[in-house]
């Protein structure tokens, strides 16, 4: 079996196994065994495959037609310019997250505070430490704490940190609840990506999320707002003055986030992701 072959045949067993963009995710698989990019793998159409790269290409594609998120079964997955691991002990880093994280380093943080003049940062429920990582490639001079809750989730950023040790060599990692093990006016920054969808939604979420990713990681009570009123209700506390907290939200949620009690802070910007949907808050203390 040569690669357009393969890729026909894995496209038609995804198909019929429900998976949206079929053919995309039958290039990636193929283009995660043979270990090359998609752009190459079409240049090499008609390169048969061994019978160790047929295994592992339907290894993948037996994971895959039961819903299991592709990045599981890759096992690592892209964030803005790093490479991480993956697994069911966190969320798996998406799009919409890069999107904003990149606008925090590239435009807010210059605009408000410039990035030279953070030197502590936290992310908060970093889960693999994609946006700890991210901030501290960004953030050149600064210092950052990566907290979570799940030991699962710490164990597995440990893990990606060692990855990227130029990085993890301005960063700590620790076990805690959101913001509780935090000292009072250290941060000049805090990131977060919390759990944000309403209890009731979750056994409508997708297979590939509602069966695999950790449920700690999505689940923001009856309103999905549980998690993001106990951020707010602290994050004056933790911040220095004229410093920014910064994180991911649901759309539609705004309204009420916007009416939660947030001692000590401002809201200065609330963007919205590029297909228009509200997607972060940007606060900072007073």
């Amino acid at each position: 079996m040569n690669v357009r072959e393969a890729v026909r045949h894995l496209s038609g067993e995804l198909t019929s196994a429900g998976i949206v963009d079929s053919r995309l995710e039958a290039s990636l698989i193929v283009s995660h065994v043979l270990k090359v990019d998609r752009g190459n793998l079409l240049l090499a159409t008609d390169r048969v495959l061994m019978e160790s790269e047929l295994e592992a290409v339907f290894k993948c594609l037996r994971r895959r037609v039961l819903h299991e998120p592709l990045q599981y079964v890759f096992g690592e997955w892209p964030f803005l310019d790093l490479q991480l691991e993956v697994s069911p002990s966190a969320l798996i880093p998406r799009p919409e997250t890069e999107e904003w994280v990149d606008r925090l380093l590239e435009t807010l943080i210059p605009k408000y505070l410039g990035a030279n003049s953070i030197r502590w940062f936290a992310d908060i429920g970093a889960g693999t430490g994609a946006i700890g990582l991210a901030l501290a490639n960004g953030l050149p001079l600064s210092c950052g704490l990566l907290c979570d809750i799940s030991p699962e989730a710490v164990t597995l950023a440990q893990r990606n940190l060692a990855r990227h040790p130029a990085a993890a060599s301005r960063l700590s990692l620790i076990l805690g609840d959101l913001t509780l093990s935090l000292h009072d006016s250290a941060f000049d920054l805090v990131a977060s990506n919390p759990p944000y969808i309403k209890s009731a939604d979750m056994p409508g979420l997708m297979p590939e999320v509602r069966d695999h990713e950790p449920r700690m990681a999505l689940d923001g009570g009856k309103f999905g707002t549980s998690i993001i009123a106990r951020l707010l209700a602290d994050l004056g506390r933790v911040l220095r003055p004229g410093g920014l907290a910064a994180f991911e939200h649901g759309d539609g949620q705004r309204p009420s986030i916007l009416a939660l009690p947030a001692p000590g802070l401002s809201l200065l910007e609330a963007g919205n992701d590029a297909c228009g949907r509200e997607r972060f808050l940007v606060w900072v203390k007073r």
